[in-house]
């Protein structure tokens, strides 16, 4: 198989469909995550390339919103909360806090807000029962150009297997805000 590129090259992904096809016949074992929504979050229809990668690592992936469903289904084996706008409610902490006692897991992955600092109580409670403190602060890159602001940070990479490609190609990564 082969997947365009948005510079039109194509890439052989024919190998990695392969390994995803063994795999989901050698393990039975489907693994349920489940997206929260309802805080703006990232939409799973946009995630489309991650929930596949999951599906074919055997993860079963749903759309959960506490405000519709009122409880964490009992087939959930871990939560995910990308990209929340706004802070979960004091009933939503409290049923994730209550999931996450027992042998529940939560992935949460989160951007800047400028609400986060003041407003966000609960996420920063659900991060501070694992030690994780969310500091409500951005990067800035002090090797300021003309050809970005101050909120974009381009890494210097060393050398590493993971990192020579890159360079061999001069190539840069930037990650804005």
């Amino acid at each position: 198989m082969f997947t365009g590129q948005q510079d039109g090259s194509y890439t052989f992904s024919g190998e990695e469909k392969f390994t995803q096809a063994i795999q989901s016949l050698t393990s039975t074992e489907k693994h349920t995550v489940y997206l929260l929504s309802g805080h703006q979050e990232y939409p799973a229809s946009a995630m489309s390339i991650f929930k596949s990668s999951l599906a074919a690592a055997n993860y079963d992936v749903k759309d959960l919103n506490l405000y519709v469903d009122g409880k964490i289904p009992d087939d959930a084996q871990m939560l995910m909360l990308l990209g929340p706008q706004n802070d979960l409610s004091d009933k939503e902490a409290e049923l994730i806090q209550t999931y996450l006692k027992g042998k529940g897991k939560i992935y949460i992955a989160l951007g800047f807000n400028k609400d986060m600092a003041t407003k966000w109580k609960n996420i920063d409670a659900i991060m501070k029962t694992y030690g994780v403190q969310d500091q409500h602060a951005i990067a800035i890159e002090t090797k300021q150009t003309a050809l970005y602001d101050p909120l974009t940070i381009i890494p210097q990479y060393g050398s590493h297997d993971i990192t020579n490609k890159l360079s061999s190609n001069n190539l840069i990564t930037m990650l804005s805000l």
